[in-house]
């Protein structure tokens, strides 16, 4: 399989995505092999946004793809209120408190 982990852009201004313009942003992406394909095939891709500082989480976007199961969800970090919200199929399914500083499992690379 392969796994590649990239470092993206930042938002242009004006972006549409509600992060900052000076947002961190990163990808990694995960792909099963041919052989593993014939079983489970896996097509995961988890995207991250924080400060440049590295001190808060932005955005933390999963799209878990493995076999005939499919997992996305979305962690909205809203420092404005000091809380995140955890969306999947437009539903938020919970809420909860932040500290002053916090990363996601992906920006914490």
């Amino acid at each position: 399989g392969q796994a590649v982990l990239e470092s993206l852009p930042a938002p242009e201004p004006g972006n549409r995505t509600a992060l900052p313009a000076q947002a961190r942003r990163f990808r990694l992406t995960a792909r099963s092999n041919a052989l593993v394909d014939l079983f489970v095939p896996v097509r995961d891709q988890l995207e991250s946004a924080c400060d440049p500082a590295f001190e808060r989480a932005f955005r933390y976007a999963k799209d878990l793809r493995e076999g005939r199961q499919a997992r996305n969800f979305t962690v909205a970090f809203r420092w404005d209120v000091h809380h995140a919200e955890r969306w999947s199929k437009g539903v938020q399914e919970w809420a909860t408190g932040l500290p002053d500083r916090i990363l996601d499992p992906l920006s914490v690379f």
